[in-house]
């Protein structure tokens, strides 16, 4: 029988073989930016009404509660490569919009009337709104080196797409009238390369932190969205995009909400010093 410190042992690794810890760091790095995290949450599948796990739910919005962005997060730890075939050509003619994220149909429409008065006043909307403008190669596809049988990329990618598309059913039946952004997310621990032609027709194969995985898969009568790939070691600057596009958002729809949090540093360092006061009076 094995002794207690022996079992203990177990546990630990088989916990490390099953992926928990970098749901745990990247939940834990969200949350120390002042981002509300809910891990191991459940949505209803919009094709096949089961009920379906998602690692984290992180998410962001107004005191008054009219706005909200979620970042739907799947995590996945592979031993494997992961693999992005790129195109520069993958959003040729597919709107910018609907490549961006999923919307309630009420934020989608404010955010294209909002940002395409932005354009007509000559402000340029680059740099402005984070990943709104997807230039250079973007993924068609993806998968995982040296594997047969089940494609787990594919799965993963479905799994961020179903959760974010049961937040938008869900906003549309409960709350209407709700400014809702919601971006799918798989974050991976291991390594990520992009693979494509070069102009000389050769194979070229870069290892790359992040890209941009072109999804419309149709779901329940809904088109699937752009899914963010990245590594763990990318999350910190994807954080600081997010926290960018929050505030910019938030800034954005001013007039409609002018209660909200100025920034989520602000939300940070308000979460930091109640729980350091907590901490003293214990």
């Amino acid at each position: 029988m094995d002794t207690s410190d022996e079992l203990q042992k177990k546990v630990q690794n088989w916990i490390k073989e099953q992926g928990y810890p970098l749901e745990m760091k990247v939940a834990t790095a969200l949350i120390d930016e002042g981002f509300d995290v809910r891990q191991g949450s459940y949505y209803i599948d919009p094709e096949s009404n089961e009920s379906r796990e998602i690692d984290i739910i992180s998410r962001c919005g107004d005191i008054i509660g009219i706005f909200d962005v979620y970042f739907m997060i799947e995590c996945k730890s592979n031993s494997k490569p992961w693999i992005l075939f790129t195109s520069e050509n993958t959003l040729t003619g597919y709107n910018r919009f609907f490549a961006y994220c999923l919307y309630s149909e009420f934020g989608k429409a404010q955010f294209i009337d909002k940002t395409l008065e932005i354009s007509r006043l000559g402000e340029k909307l680059e740099g402005k709104f984070p990943w709104f403008h997807k230039e250079g190669r973007n993924a068609y596809a993806v998968t995982q080196a040296f594997t047969t049988g089940a494609d787990n990329t594919y799965k993963a990618a479905m799994s961020a797409l179903k959760a974010a598309i049961a937040v938008k059913i869900s906003q549309e039946e409960n709350r209407p009238k709700h400014l809702t952004f919601i971006f799918p997310v798989i974050v991976i621990d291991g390594s990520l390369f992009e693979s494509y032609l070069n102009t000389d027709g050769e194979l070229v194969v870069d290892a790359i932190e992040k890209g941009f995985l072109h999804f419309p898969q149709q779901i329940s009568g809904l088109t699937g969205t752009t899914i963010h790939v990245l590594t763990l070691g990318y999350l910190p600057h994807f954080i600081t995009a997010a926290k960018k596009l929050t505030s910019e958002l938030l800034n954005l729809f001013g007039d409609v909400s002018s209660l909200n949090f100025s920034s989520l540093d602000e939300r940070a360092r308000v979460k930091k010093s109640t729980a350091k006061k907590v901490s003293s009076e214990l």
